[in-house]
Parts: C-alpha cells; sequence; structure tokens
C-alpha cells in the first residue's frame, strides 16, 4: 500500500537520521536507477525540497550551510535555464522571466 506523505517523510527522517553517508549515497544511486519517468518525478521532488530550504525564513547553525547551497542551487538552476532558452532563439529579457517562472514554479520543461 502506498504511503501517505507526512508518513514517508517521517520514515525518510529516520532513515537519514540513522544511516551513514555511505548508505544515502546508496539510496541515491538507486533511486537513480529507476524508471526515466520516476526519475523526472524525483528531481521534481528534490528541487521543491531545495527551493523550501532556500526559503526557510529561519536558520542556525545546523541548517544554514544547507539553505545557502539551496539558494546557490536554484541560481545555478535559473542560470541554465536562461541559457537554454536563450540559446534557442528566445529573447534575453523573455528567457530572464521564463527561467525564474521555472525556478519559482519547479517546472520542468522536459517532461
Amino acid at each position: 500500500m502506498r504511503k501517505k506523505a507526512p508518513e514517508l517523510a517521517e520514515e525518510i527522517s529516520r532513515f537519514v537520521n540513522g544511516a551513514g553517508d555511505d548508505e544515502v549515497k546508496e539510496l541515491a544511486k538507486l533511486m537513480a536507477n529507476d524508471h526515466p519517468t520516476l526519475q523526472q518525478i524525483k528531481v521534481g521532488l528534490v528541487l521543491h525540497f531545495i527551493k523550501h530550504m532556500a526559503n526557510k525564513p529561519y536558520t542556525d547553525a545546523r541548517n544554514s550551510a544547507s539553505n545557502e547551497m539551496a539558494k546557490a542551487a536554484l541560481e545555478g538552476i535559473r542560470q541554465m535555464w536562461v541559457k537554454k532558452f536563450t540559446d534557442s532563439g528566445m529573447a534575453p529579457d523573455k528567457a530572464e522571466l521564463q527561467a525564474k517562472a521555472c525556478v519559482e514554479n519547479i517546472t520542468l520543461p522536459f517532461i
């Protein structure tokens, strides 16, 4: 039976809380070896998590590095989309708006 989001989030928290670095890497590898459509959905999940981490209103020493990395990741993704859109012939100002919308909405235009 499929788990609901709150139950699964708690299970993931329990896993990462007790897992070593090698186990976390193994989980990531196993997730990346799934069906291509599921890979796309999982990337969306990770991006939503990154967006939530970047937009945390409060951080402290335990999560401030994650907050900073999440902000940098979103900026890198925005820059990637600007380049892709401008390389395809889109005007730079429109490419910037489109890229910003992709990051804000966690839109994967290639799905």
